[in-house]
């Protein structure tokens, strides 16, 4: 049990070394943000200074620790002085909803963005509404506002005219031969008063199909109205909603319409007549045909 603890305990303490062995020193990191400042990185060198100036060095640590720390601190307070700070305002959508870029990289924030002296470019976007770009240029420690407006997106649409639709009615009819057996069967004797049903159902569907064109003329001209140069506002694609939908039942009202009266005037041309006198005399078989 003894080997075992003294066995877990060796580990532990080499786990210790190895992740102090794996963190860079204190001056190692006051190196590397002291590149970063030389070129131009005040940003990413204040970030690097932040982890050297975290904590106080120990009573026990080294010389070099200590000395690495008051330099961090020089040199936090040098870049504070030379970064420059943004504060980007957004107008004409709800700030809930924008997306803030600066120079490619998303921000959370638009008060007090903390960048680099030089050029930027800052982009806000938001659903349904057009990107806005604005490019600015700082000094070092200077404070600037960037205004930025994103307008709502027009929707462009072409809208054309309604056009009745050419219905064909059945050509080449077959004719329909019969035995002359002086009178009609039931089936016969219905043919007559379908003829009229469909006759009914489409004059009904060419009513409906004038009124809904009608109405899908009326919305046309509101949207022709509402969207000059073919540009419309959000608010209305409801209009062009029921203009399409007008139109849709127009030329369904039409199609209905054609095939019923197309098939009433078949039926009224095949139903049975009234059978014809037929009179035998010495000479054969007379009459009306």
């Amino acid at each position: 049990m003894k080997r075992c603890l003294a066995a877990v305990a060796f580990a532990l303490s080499l786990g210790i070394t190895n992740a102090y062995a794996d963190t860079p020193s204190r001056a190692a990191l006051l190196h590397d943000a002291e590149a970063e400042a030389a070129a131009g990185h005040v940003v990413a060198a204040m970030r690097t200074t932040a982890k050297v100036v975290d904590e106080m060095p120990l009573a026990s640590a080294s010389r070099e620790e200590k000395e690495a720390f008051q330099r961090g601190l020089d040199l936090m307070a040098r870049l504070r002085s030379e970064v420059a700070h943004l504060t980007i305002a957004v107008a004409g959508v709800t700030p809930s909803i924008v997306q803030i870029e600066v120079d490619g990289a998303r921000v959370t924030s638009a008060n007090d963005v903390l960048v680099d002296p030089g050029e930027h470019v800052i982009v806000a976007k938001a659903m349904g509404h057009d990107t806005a770009v604005a490019t600015v240029r700082v000094r070092a420690g200077e404070s600037k506002g960037v205004p930025l407006t994103l307008r709502e997106q027009m929707v462009s649409i072409t809208t054309r005219e309604t056009s009745s639709p050419i219905v064909l009615a059945p050509a080449n009819v077959a004719p329909v031969r019969k035995e002359s057996s002086g009178a009609t069967t039931g089936n016969d004797d219905l043919l007559r008063p379908f003829a009229y049903a469909t006759l009914a159902t489409g004059a009904g569907a060419l009513v409906l199909g004038i009124g809904t064109t009608v109405l899908a003329q009326d919305r046309v001209d509101e949207i022709k109205e509402a969207c000059p140069d073919g540009r419309c506002p959000r608010d209305a694609t409801d209009q062009i909603e029921r203009a399409r939908t007008y139109s849709q039942i127009a030329t369904g009202a039409f199609v209905v319409s054609g095939i019923a009266l197309a098939t009433s005037a078949v039926l009224f041309l095949v139903a049975p007549k009234k059978a014809p006198a037929v009179t035998a005399t010495a000479n054969g078989i007379g009459g009306r045909f």
